[in-house]
């Protein structure tokens, strides 16, 4: 059976990502997320409200406000424990999946820059750096 991940989860994903990419200690305007990521200001916010709430992000209103990731180290190293299994995940989804989407599977790996693709690596996970 296959997971499917919804709209909106994939959309939470690329908030994180581009929250980290773009951490330059400062907030973020919500404005300037949807802007880069191509999606309603409307829709992101009810997504980060999710993360918000769960002490994954800060928030702060008025001038200089938005949004950055939370600096709780614990909350940090969760987040990117997750996101870490994740793309783990995905790596081995791919190469499991070459045989039958070559396109797709080549597209997914380079997007995830490893060298590991081999099947053999997908009984070893952790080989992302």
């Amino acid at each position: 059976m296959a997971m499917k991940i919804s709209t909106k989860g994939r959309y939470a994903l690329r908030v994180l990502i581009d929250l980290a990419e773009h951490d330059s200690g400062e907030y973020t305007p919500l404005r300037e997320i949807a802007s880069r990521q191509g999606i309603s200001e409307k829709y992101l916010e009810s997504i980060i409200v999710v993360f918000s709430k769960a002490g994954i992000v800060s928030g702060h209103r008025g001038k200089g406000g938005g949004y950055k990731l939370a600096k709780d180290p614990d909350q940090s190293a969760r987040l990117a424990t997750v996101l870490y299994n994740l793309l783990e995940s995905v790596r081995i989804a791919a190469i499991l999946l070459r045989p039958y989407l070559p396109q797709t599977s080549e597209k997914i790996l380079a997007s995830l820059n490893t060298e590991h693709t081999s099947y053999d690596s997908v009984f070893t996970f952790g080989l992302l750096e």
